[in-house]
């Protein structure tokens, strides 16, 4: 299923906030001079589309456009089309539904395991990151898929992906996924071990995952918890987190189970952390107080 793309909502959400400040009509028409309006009009009127097949072809192309061509990507990333992790086993290659996600091929976190550990942990590392990467948003890499993107050998790949389940980290690959069914995102079990009051070291030693990247995930998740807190719908919050469905979801799930009890002051640490930077929600409260 496709949704509208992200920055056609996220110029709703404008132009809503523009509306609730009382905004002159007469500027709130320059955001909707957008890609978005100028398909959807060419589609009606060149092609004589139903309105509501217009709508949703534009939206089925604006997300193409973000995925592959829009700020959704950084430069240390690639957009790769695997399998999605809902096809059952079984299904031939061809007829299997695909689904692009954004995969990080160089992370400043690698120059450090490299320096510290070597290039064959460094290549284990790359390996858990893409591979949760992809599952994270819906896909779930095979070993060929990993051999191509890292350029490594589908031997190696075998061993190197023995290793890490040795090591007792479960890996979402499309091999494992298919036998046991989908789980719950390596995030979330890094975020899940955070509020229980585990250190940062214990979860590196218990996730091979980096101090940065552990706190990289804190931080992703505590602008969820600010933006929930905030009252916003689903869509309005993925849109904003530019996170996965699935992801949010499971977010959204830890909120509702940690809060309250022995668990309030690692939520109140998570709630300070997203308050570090100001967003957008801040600069629409600091308009309404500048209101004359």
């Amino acid at each position: 299923m496709f949704y509208p793309s992200n920055s056609y909502l996220f110029s709703v959400i404008i132009m809503v906030t523009l509306e609730e400040n009382n905004i002159n009509q007469k500027y709130l028409s320059v955001f909707r001079h957008t890609i978005a309006q100028q398909i959807n009009v060419e589609l009606e009127q060149d092609y004589q589309f139903p309105r509501a097949i217009c709508r949703s072809i534009t939206d089925l192309f604006t997300s193409y456009l973000d995925i592959y061509f829009g700020s959704q990507r950084n430069p240390n990333q690639i957009v790769f089309n695997c399998i999605a992790f809902t096809v059952p086993p079984g299904v031939p290659y061809k007829e299997a539904t695909t689904i692009p996600v954004k995969l990080t091929v160089l992370d400043s976190d690698d120059i450090k395991v490299a320096s510290l550990k070597g290039i064959h942990e460094l290549l284990k590392f790359k390996i858990i990151r893409i591979v949760e990467e992809a599952y994270e948003q819906g896909g779930a890499l095979t070993q060929a898929d990993i051999s191509i993107i890292l350029g490594i050998s589908p031997r190696s790949i075998v061993r190197y992906v023995k290793e890490i389940q040795n090591e007792g980290i479960f890996l979402h690959t499309r091999g494992n996924v298919r036998d046991i069914g989908p789980g719950i995102s390596h995030k979330t079990k890094i975020i899940e071990l955070y509020l229980k009051n585990y250190e940062y070291g214990d979860i590196e030693r218990r996730t091979k995952h980096s101090a940065g990247a552990i706190m990289r995930y804190i931080k992703e998740f505590s602008r969820v918890f600010i933006i929930q807190e905030q009252g916003h719908s689903f869509n309005e919050i993925r849109i904003l987190t530019d996170l996965s469905e699935k992801l949010l979801q499971e977010y959204l799930d830890l909120i509702e189970k940690y809060q309250g009890g022995e668990y309030e002051d690692r939520l109140e640490q998570i709630r300070m952390m997203a308050f570090k930077k100001t967003n957008w929600f801040e600069l629409k409260n600091n308009l309404k107080e500048e209101r004359p």
